[in-house]
């Protein structure tokens, strides 16, 4: 042989990952942990809010009801099949105004007794509540003082019900364009609008 050489290598690996996984490992062990505790507590807690949260449930059902009754009063040469149509478009306005369906019921028998026409069909005080809902959102007023609102100006001007949008957004760019807000021209229409 003629000479052999050996080349003396040296080789270190240098294991930088193991110990970032058996981090990893740890942090979401101790994670399921307290989200096994959390979720048993939640659960016991969410069964405690579900009983204790029955007698509110119950009288904003009755509320409810009562707003219902009202408002059927003042139509009520409706039969139940008629009015179940009043009734869905109050449930409609409710959820496309993020209002509750007590509110809207209450403003439909406001609405009404300002203005008996509009109240002929379904759709004329559908409209109508939701132009009040988004008017009461836009000039912070309840939905009561909106409603009044709303209705005395469309009563001095003899506006029909599919005119309640125009008449608040003439509101709306009023208060854009004007020194006054929506509820301080709204009041003066109320006074001297025609």
């Amino acid at each position: 042989m003629v000479g052999s050489f050996k080349v003396p290598t040296i080789f270190t690996a240098v294991d930088k990952v193991s110990k970032v996984v058996d981090g990893m490992q740890s942090k979401v062990g101790r994670f399921q942990k307290s989200m096994n505790k959390a979720v048993n507590y939640g659960a016991a807690v969410g069964g405690g809010v579900i009983v204790a949260s029955l007698p509110f449930v119950y009288d904003a059902l009755t509320q409810y009801d009562d707003a219902l009754a009202s408002f059927r009063t003042i139509v009520s040469d409706l039969n139940d099949a008629d009015f179940s149509k009043y009734q869905k478009g109050i449930e409609k306005v409710a959820k496309d105004t993020k209002r509750s369906t007590t509110e809207i019921a209450a403003s439909y028998e406001t609405i009404a007794g300002l203005n008996a026409t509009f109240a002929k069909t379904p759709q004329s005080i559908e409209s109508v509540a939701k132009a009040n809902a988004t008017l009461a959102k836009a000039s912070r007023m309840e939905l009561g003082d909106s409603a009044a609102s709303l209705v005395g100006i469309m009563n001095q001007y003899d506006l029909a019900a599919d005119q309640s949008d125009r008449v608040i957004n003439v509101l709306a760019a009023g208060q854009a364009v004007g020194a006054a807000s929506i509820k301080q021209t709204a009041e003066a229409y109320t006074v001297f609008g025609s």
